[in-house]
């Protein structure tokens, strides 16, 4: 490095702390001698990932915060698993990703921001069948009444109140029913009739012999049951979650930079973050004050993060599913009707993983909805098989078939981050949460709090006072 740049940078260190916070808002500064900046942006905040929590801490932070922040989201838009479907030459959007809020405080908060009207979610009037999509055979699954169940489910939830608000404030070691599978706790506390209902809830978890308690509460909590019974589970008026975060775009404008990832970084050192982010226009370097991390903290995700012992060591013990969506045509499925996969010897007829969940009528004709959920090395490929071999077994029986399209796909993968029962109870929650803030870096999202955007958004409020602090 020649001298002069060496004093032109030793000179902005000195400059006084007011002109430092209006400069770190500006463009980056070429010193005396003519060289490239060393930083291309500068920043109070930067957020890696641009999904729900990406989105409402980006806005928050700048708007109500007054910080200066940058979004690093690899995708071409904002919303992260909301994903819509425009139907073509119609324009009618069809949600297939996220699709209804609960009812909370944060929903109606963000939504109104960008003038946003929600309403109730109705209940669709399709009939529902139950199929063995592996055989194409019709099941007929044992009803009986959920309200006793429901309400010994209820009582299971209250005694863990906090778990709304994430895993903070669990006790170590974790209370042992948290930790074994809910088969276990389906005996225990007789939920076998509430399974039904719960599962259009938890469905993501898999098989309910291997998946923890504290898993299903977290798909099938206190705020879920309580909207499922009274009907309060919002969607937008205007029926396209993807509103909100197109306006949401609109607001933060060049501080999302788009089709972007990291690739390296240094974090923490004399205060800040240094981070190299790979963009269609070629490298940037950005210097932030904070780092807040929204995608999901697997040790491969977290790469180009400068990972510590403590961090890997933490990070190391999650393992998770796939999950993959999309919009469906030519399935031979009248108009109308929506698929239930069953398998007719299974406990509770339901599938195991991988499989495909639903196939669900979008109100448009011809136009279905799906979910396939696999394991950690489930890949996008088995999933687009696994919807076409379930769509010709089902159609075995119709009068004119037809090839299928999938019209709409989407990967929600690395979802249901959990750690093994094992480590659980051995402070894996505790050790988690005590990285928060470390080396200037934040982290929310589905390892940290209930897997719902609005869950996720009241536990983002809580973190931004510490992040900013």
């Amino acid at each position: 490095m020649r001298v002069c740049s060496l004093h032109s940078r030793l000179g902005f260190l000195t400059v006084g702390l007011t002109v430092l916070s209006a400069l770190t808002n500006a463009a980056p500064i070429e010193d005396s001698c003519g060289d490239k900046p060393e930083y291309d942006i500068v920043k109070d905040v930067a957020i890696i990932g641009g999904g729900a929590t990406g989105t409402l801490a980006g806005v928050r932070l700048r708007e109500d915060y007054k910080k200066s922040v940058v979004i690093i989201e690899r995708e071409e838009r904002l919303g992260g698993h909301v994903n819509t479907y425009f139907v073509p030459g119609a324009n009618i959007p069809i949600d297939y990703g996220v699709i209804a809020y609960n009812n909370l405080s944060s929903t109606f908060d963000f939504f109104n921001r960008f003038n946003v009207s929600l309403q109730s979610a109705p209940t669709p009037p399709w009939v529902t069948k139950y199929i063995d999509f592996t055989s194409g055979k019709s099941i007929q699954p044992a009803v009986s009444d959920p309200a006793a169940a429901l309400g010994a489910y209820a009582q299971l939830l209250q005694k863990y109140p906090y778990l709304v608000g994430g895993y903070g404030q669990l006790p170590d070691p974790v209370p042992e029913e948290l930790a074994q599978p809910f088969s276990k706790t389906i005996a225990q506390y007789h939920l076998e009739a509430a399974i039904p209902i719960m599962w259009t809830f938890i469905f993501a978890v898999g098989d309910l012999n291997k998946a923890t308690t504290l898993s299903v509460i977290q798909n099938f909590g206190l705020i879920q049951l309580k909207d499922a019974l009274s009907g309060g589970l919002q969607i937008p008026t205007r029926l396209s979650n993807s509103e909100l975060y197109q306006k949401a775009a609109g607001l933060l404008g060049a501080d999302v930079l788009y089709k972007s990832t990291v690739v390296d970084s240094t974090r923490g050192k004399n205060g800040y973050t240094t981070l190299t982010v790979k963009t269609p226009t070629g490298k940037k370097i950005i210097k932030a004050k904070k780092i807040l991390i929204t995608i999901p903290p697997t040790v491969q995700n977290l790469k180009p993060f400068d990972l510590d012992n403590q961090e890997k060591e933490v990070f190391g013990k999650l393992t998770w599913s796939n999950t993959y969506v999309a919009i469906v045509s030519n399935t031979s499925i009248p108009d109308g009707v929506s698929l239930v996969n069953a398998l007719p010897n299974s406990t509770f007829n339901l599938p195991q993983p991988p499989f495909l969940n639903t196939f669900d009528f979008s109100g448009v004709p011809g136009k279905y909805k799906t979910t396939v959920v696999g394991d950690k090395g489930f890949s996008k490929e088995d999933a687009k098989k696994l919807i076409k071999s379930g769509l010709k077994n089902v159609k075995s029986n119709a009068a004119v078939a037809q090839t299928p399209v999938i019209e709409a796909f989407a990967s929600h993968d690395k979802l249901q981050l959990w750690p093994s029962p094992e480590d659980m109870k051995a402070g894996f929650y505790k050790k988690l949460y005590a990285l928060q803030g470390l080396r200037g870096t934040y982290y929310t999202g589905g390892a940290w709090a209930s897997d719902y955007s609005s869950t996720l958004w009241q536990f983002t409020d809580a973190l931004l006072p510490a992040l900013v602090a």
